[in-house]
């Protein structure tokens, strides 16, 4: 998938000009979570998640592969609240080895071929310090149109917990959001995930 172009195309669905209103109801429900923690949005997009949670006084990094999402997210972000940049989260730098203390996820993932996702649950594990969390929204269940595959590509709950374990971490307080956008809600899992050390 070329996602540069589909910025350029301006071919982007998935993004709504808003952060997701599962945010507020995951702070509603663990209050503080995101504040004074460093935190890394892997797939940003024009970054309207990252800015929301860096309002809630956490230090965020938004990265994405697409150039394009991430000049719009800098346009969009004249205070400089988020460090936005070009990076492909499936090959993390070096220096950004335990850098993080919380990884954001929502709409990275199931826009990944499933194949690439052993190479997901790594990256996460990798930038993530010791202790870190996943705290993020997956899609189990998208609405498709006929014929159509994704992105985005759902995934089963059991599974997802499975690979989560397999990769070194522990679930937390999993649920179905009562919050979402349109034609989402009653179709994303809320997963909250500690990494074990």
């Amino acid at each position: 998938m070329d996602w540069n172009a589909r910025y350029l195309s301006n071919d982007t669905p998935w993004d709504k000009g808003a952060h997701t209103p599962i945010l507020d109801e995951i702070e509603s429900r663990h209050p503080g979570i995101f504040s004074g923690r460093s935190i890394l949005v892997p797939g940003c997009g024009t970054g309207y998640d990252a800015r929301w949670i860096a309002a809630q006084g956490a230090e965020v990094t938004g990265i994405d592969i697409a150039p394009l999402a991430i000049e719009q997210a800098r346009e969009l972000d004249p205070g400089e609240t988020v460090r936005f940049t070009v990076a492909d989260f499936l090959d993390p730098a070096p220096a950004l080895t335990g850098a993080f203390d919380l990884l954001w996820e929502h709409t990275c993932f199931c826009a990944l071929d499933p194949a690439l996702r052993p190479a997901y649950f790594k990256a996460a594990r990798q930038i993530l310090a010791p202790g870190g969390m996943v705290v993020g929204v997956f899609f189990i269940n998208p609405e498709m149109d006929e014929g159509e595959s994704g992105p985005p590509f759902g995934i089963d709950a059991k599974k997802l917990e499975a690979d989560w374990k397999d990769t070194g971490f522990e679930q937390m307080d999993p649920w179905v959001p009562a919050a979402g956008f349109d034609g989402r809600v009653g179709r994303e899992l809320v997963m909250l995930l500690r990494k074990i050390d």
